[in-house]
C-alpha cells in the first residue's frame, strides 16, 4: 500500500528504464546528461518497425531471454510517440462490455492485481531541441518516471503507456478507441481543453476515470463522475483570494483594479458576492473598484493618483489570470511601484504574477505580492532539496515545478488505484493527500452550466481538487501565508 506521506526513498541512480526515453528527448538539448546509463541484462529496448524506401518493414531485434523477477518492468517503444512500461505477466486482462450509454458509477472497491494507465502529454519528441513550452512537459514526464521508480521499489504493478500528443497537432478523435481500450484503467491528460472535453465524454460511456492535470474549467464535464480535475478552477482562486483579503483587511481597504469592460465588472460582482457571503454583510460592499486603461498606464502622468491618495486603500487585487493580459498586469504593477512612493501597498493576484517572466524580484519586494497557488513548493524543505539533487544527478538540469507536479500526480494516481481500485473517486473525496508537498483535496463539484441544489451532496457533475495556498514574498522568496 502506498503511503500518502511526502517522504520518498533515494533513487539508485542506475535504473535505465527511468530515463531511457528522457535521453531520447534531451539528446538535442544544450545541457548534456551527466550520467551514462549502465546496461542491465534484464531490460531490453525494442526499436519500432521502420518502413524502408519500398514500404517494407524491418524486423525488430529480438530481446534476449532473461530470468527476471515478476515485478520488473521492460521498456518497449512501439512507436515514436508511445512508451510502454510493460509488466512481465501472462495474466489476461479482464474483458469489459461495450455500451453506447453512460457507464453507471457505483460505489464499491473494484480491485485488480495490476493497473493500466494511459498518460497523454505533448512532449513533441520529434521537435529536436527541447525548449520553450516543451521543456515543462519534459520535466513533468521526468517527474512521472521518478514516481514510477518509487512504485517499482515497492513492487506495485502498473502498465503505463506514455502517448506524445504533439501539442496542437494530435488527432485525438481518431485515437479515442485505442486510448480507451478495454484494458485501460485510468487516463492522465490530455493537455488541450477541447481534447479533454471530448475524451471525458467518451470515457463516461465506458466508465474509465480521467485525471486532468492542466485544464481548469467549470464547463468541461456534466454529470460525469469519471472526470477528476486536478487544477482548481478560476472561481476557486477568486474564493481563496477573497478569503485572504477578508482575513488581512477591513471593508473598503482593498481595491479591485482592472479594465472598464464587461469581463472585469463580472469579476468584481463575483468577488463582492463572495465577500458578502463570507462576512454576512449584505449592505456594504467589501471591495472598492478602480478602472484603468492601457493608455493611462502608458501615456498618462499618473494612473493611480486618485486610488493611492485615498488613505483607506491599503491593498490592490488583480483578478487577471490569462497570459493575454500579461502586458496589462505588468503595466499596472510598474505604475503602482513608481507612483506609490513610501506608501505601503499589498497586491493580491493570480498565478500569472509568479508565472510571468516580465514580473521579477523588484515587483515581488516593492509590492508585497500575495498569490493564490495550487502547487506551492518550499525550496528550502529537505524533501524538495533531495528531489532537486536527485533530478540534477540524473538529468543534469535543475527541475522545474512541473517535475514535482508529474511526480505527485503519478503518486496520487497509483495510490488511488492501489488502495481503492478503478472506482476510487468517492474514496478520495475530502482527504488531504500530500505527495512531495503537493496537496490534493478532491471534492464534488457542479458545472457552471447547471443549476442545482448545492445542499444535495449527491447532485454533482465531476470531482475537483480544491486545494489552494496563499503565498507571500518575504525576504528573498515566497512563503506560505495560509
Amino acid at each position: 500500500m502506498i503511503s500518502v506521506q511526502s517522504h520518498r526513498q533515494r533513487l539508485s541512480g542506475n535504473r535505465e528504464w527511468t530515463f531511457m526515453f528522457m535521453i531520447f528527448l534531451l539528446m538535442a538539448s544544450c545541457t548534456p546528461l551527466k550520467k551514462t546509463p549502465t546496461k542491465k541484462p534484464d531490460i531490453q529496448v525494442v526499436k519500432p518497425d521502420i518502413p524502408d524506401k519500398k514500404g517494407q518493414e524491418t524486423t525488430p531485434p529480438k530481446p534476449q531471454k532473461t530470468d527476471q523477477p515478476s515485478h520488473q518492468k521492460d521498456i518497449v517503444v512501439k512507436d515514436v510517440d508511445t512508451l510502454h512500461l510493460k509488466e512481465n505477466t501472462t495474466k489476461t486482462p479482464p474483458i469489459k462490455s461495450k455500451n453506447d450509454k453512460d457507464a453507471v458509477f457505483t460505489e464499491g472497491l473494484d480491485m485488480k492485481s495490476s493497473y493500466h494507465i494511459k498518460l497523454l502529454i505533448p512532449l513533441n519528441s520529434d521537435a529536436g531541441l527541447v525548449q520553450g513550452n516543451q521543456l515543462r512537459f519534459v520535466h513533468f514526464y521526468a517527474g512521472v518516471l521518478k514516481a514510477l521508480e518509487v512504485l517499482d521499489d515497492q513492487r506495485l504493478k502498473f502498465l503505463v503507456d506514455v502517448i506524445d500528443t504533439e501539442e496542437g497537432g494530435y488527432n485525438l478523435r481518431s485515437k479515442i478507441d485505442d486510448i480507451l481500450s478495454d484494458d485501460t484503467d485510468l487516463v492522465i491528460g490530455p493537455f488541450e481543453k477541447d481534447d479533454v472535453k471530448e475524451l471525458a465524454e467518451a470515457a463516461k460511456k465506458k466508465g474509465i476515470p480521467i485525471m486532468s492535470p492542466w485544464q481548469t474549467s467549470t464547463k468541461i464535464a456534466s454529470e460525469n463522475p469519471w472526470y477528476v480535475q486536478l487544477k482548481p478552477n478560476l472561481k476557486e482562486h477568486f474564493n481563496k483570494l477573497t478569503q485572504a483579503c477578508i482575513y488581512d483587511f477591513h471593508q473598503g481597504e482593498v481595491a479591485i483594479v482592472g479594465k472598464d469592460n464587461k469581463e472585469t465588472r463580472a469579476w468584481i460582482e463575483y468577488f463582492q458576492n463572495t465577500a458578502k457571503n463570507l462576512t454576512n454583510n449584505k449592505k456594504e460592499p467589501f471591495f472598492t473598484s478602480y478602472f484603468v486603461s492601457n493608455d493611462s498606464l502608458i501615456n498618462a502622468p499618473s494612473a493611480f493618483f486618485r486610488l493611492l491618495s485615498n488613505p483607506k486603500i491599503k491593498a490592490v487585487l488583480l483578478p487577471n489570470y490569462s497570459f493575454s493580459d500579461e502586458e496589462f498586469v505588468y503595466g499596472v504593477l510598474r505604475r503602482l511601484m513608481a507612483e506609490k512612493g513610501s506608501k505601503q501597498v499589498v497586491v493580491y493576484g493570480m498565478p500569472l504574477l509568479i508565472e510571468s517572466e516580465k514580473i521579477d524580484f523588484d515587483f515581488y519586494h516593492a509590492l508585497n505580492l500575495r498569490i493564490a497557488l495550487s502547487d506551492y513548493l518550499d525550496l528550502n524543505s529537505e524533501e524538495i532539496r533531495e528531489f532537486r539533487r536527485e533530478f540534477l544527478d540524473l538529468y543534469g538540469e535543475i527541475p522545474l515545478s512541473d517535475a514535482v507536479k508529474g511526480y505527485s500526480i503519478m503518486m496520487l494516481a497509483a495510490n488511488s488505484l492501489h488502495s481503492y481500485g478503478t472506482h476510487f473517486q468517492n474514496y478520495i473525496v475530502n482527504k488531504d493527500m500530500t505527495f512531495l508537498q503537493t496537496t490534493f483535496n478532491i471534492e464534488k463539484s457542479v458545472s457552471e452550466d447547471k443549476e442545482t441544489d448545492m445542499n444535495n451532496t449527491k447532485d454533482f457533475d465531476y470531482f475537483e481538487n480544491k486545494h489552494l495556498d496563499i503565498v507571500e514574498f518575504k525576504g528573498t522568496g515566497f512563503v506560505k501565508r495560509f
